[in-house]
């Protein structure tokens, strides 16, 4: 039923019957605990053709999202990303990075003051992730190919093979 509704974005329960082939008390439960979890919400009543009028149930995309935080010197960005994939909020702050308790404390003060906005809006924070920059090496180039065996490395049944990087020569064409 979340994914009827989610490609849909919305549908009554008459919707859910004749696509899904469910009985009315399977959707009714189900749609009660989607609403208790703020999955979806009542929408407006649809146009009636004679009988009573049919309750709209609507999907609730910005119920909640993840945070995304991205920590490049001298800025830090961190991004609300609904259950649409689209962004709703996004906030920047200058925090040049450093390895030390206060960096890592203030880095917290900030997420949890966005989140803190975020729940005023409506939305549950259901996870953060994070994204940094950093050098993995100066001088190697890491390959797929396994020719040296003994430069060779096992990562979980994919061999990585490290080798030297090598500078063209100037006078030779690539």
């Amino acid at each position: 039923m979340t994914a009827f509704i989610y490609t849909q974005g919305s549908a009554t329960k008459q919707m859910f019957e004749h696509e899904l082939g469910l009985s009315l008390p399977t959707i009714t439960q189900n749609l009660r605990a989607m609403e208790a979890d703020g999955l979806i919400v009542k929408g407006e009543m649809q146009q009636s053709t004679g009988g009573r009028k049919a309750q709209i149930y609507e999907f609730a995309a910005h119920s909640s999202v993840a945070i995304g935080v991205r920590i490049q010197t001298p800025r830090t960005t961190a991004i609300a990303i609904d259950l649409n994939g689209k962004s709703v909020a996004t906030r920047q702050r200058t925090l040049p990075y450093r390895n030390n308790d206060a960096y890592y404390q203030r880095m917290n003060g900030i997420i949890n003051d966005f989140a803190q906005e975020l729940a005023k809006q409506g939305s549950t924070v259901r996870g953060v992730a994070f994204c940094m920059q950093g050098i993995v090496s100066a001088c190697l180039l890491y390959t797929s190919d396994a020719a040296d065996e003994e430069a060779s490395v096992d990562l979980g049944g994919r061999r990585i093979t490290k080798k030297k990087k090598t500078k063209a020569h100037p006078n030779r064409r690539e």
